[in-house]
C-alpha cells in the first residue's frame, strides 16, 4: 500500500528562487498512479531538476474520451497533498496549451527559472514528438528510462537542447484495466495497490473509472483534432 502524502502546491502559492531548475512532466494522468509517482522520484532525486511540474493534458487527442483534465487536475492535488518539491497548475483556465501558459505564468512571476522537458523513452522513436521538441522551450530534456542495465545509445541531444538518461525502474506494474476493474468492484484496499489512498477514495466516491473508456473511431480522432486546432487560433 502506499505511503499518504497529502496538497501539492499550488502554482499560485509556490515561490520559487531565482534559477530555480523545473522539469514539466506532461501526461493524461487518467489517474494519476504509483507508477507517475516513480518518475516523479526518480526526477528529484537525480538532482537534475529542484521541482516537478506536473501537467494534466488539456487535450488529449490519442485518447478523446479521457475523464476531463479539470478532474485530472483534482486527482493530481488528492494524490500530491504537502508535496515539498511537486507543483501543480492552481487552475486550467490559464489558457490553451496549459502547459504553455502555466510556464508562462510562472515566467511572468519569477525570474531566470530553469526549464527541462520530461519525456518517456519510447518517445524517441514517435517523428511527431522528436519535431515537436524544437517548439518546447526548455533547456533540456530528462529521458526517463525503465531498465537500469539498458545501455542503448540514445542521441546527445534532442530538439538542439542537451539529453540526459534517468533511469527509473519500476515496483509497480500497472495496467488501466486493473485500475478500472478495482474501481468497478468498489475495492478500496485493490485500487490502493495502484493509487495513493487519498486517489483510490476520490475515485470510488465520485463512481470514476468502473467501465472502459468508449473505443474511438476515425471521426472521434478528427473532432479532437478539429477542437484542438480551434483553440490554438483563438
Amino acid at each position: 500500500m502506499a505511503p499518504a502524502i497529502s496538497f501539492a502546491i499550488p502554482t499560485d502559492k509556490v515561490k520559487l528562487d531565482e534559477r530555480s531548475k523545473i522539469a514539466v512532466f506532461n501526461g493524461t494522468f487518467s489517474p494519476p498512479h504509483l507508477r507517475h509517482h516513480e518518475h516523479v522520484e526518480k526526477i528529484l532525486e537525480s538532482g537534475e531538476a529542484d521541482y516537478v511540474l506536473i501537467i494534466p493534458n488539456d487535450v488529449t487527442p490519442h485518447k478523446p474520451f479521457a475523464i476531463s483534465s479539470e478532474i485530472r487536475l483534482k486527482l493530481l492535488m488528492a494524490a500530491y497533498r504537502d508535496h515539498p518539491r511537486v507543483l501543480i497548475p492552481h487552475s486550467t483556465d490559464l489558457g490553451f496549451p496549459i502547459s504553455k501558459k502555466v510556464r508562462n505564468y510562472l515566467n511572468h512571476k519569477f525570474q531566470d527559472l530553469h526549464w527541462l522537458g520530461v519525456l518517456g523513452k519510447d518517445s524517441l522513436q514517435n517523428k511527431w514528438a522528436v519535431l515537436g521538441a524544437y517548439s518546447q522551450g526548455v533547456q533540456k530534456w530528462l529521458l526517463l528510462t525503465p531498465d537500469e542495465g539498458d545501455q542503448q545509445e540514445m542521441p546527445k541531444t534532442l530538439g538542439a537542447k542537451p539529453l540526459e538518461r534517468i533511469y527509473s525502474p519500476t515496483d509497480h506494474d500497472i495496467h488501466s484495466k486493473d485500475i478500472r476493474e478495482a474501481a468497478a468492484q468498489g475495492d478500496l484496499l485493490r485500487l490502493e495497490e495502484f493509487v495513493f489512498p487519498s486517489v483510490a477514495k476520490e475515485i470510488l466516491a465520485h463512481s470514476m473509472y468502473k467501465r472502459p473508456d468508449p473505443k474511438p473511431k476515425f471521426k472521434d480522432y478528427l473532432r479532437s483534432c478539429k477542437n484542438i486546432l480551434t483553440r490554438y487560433l483563438k
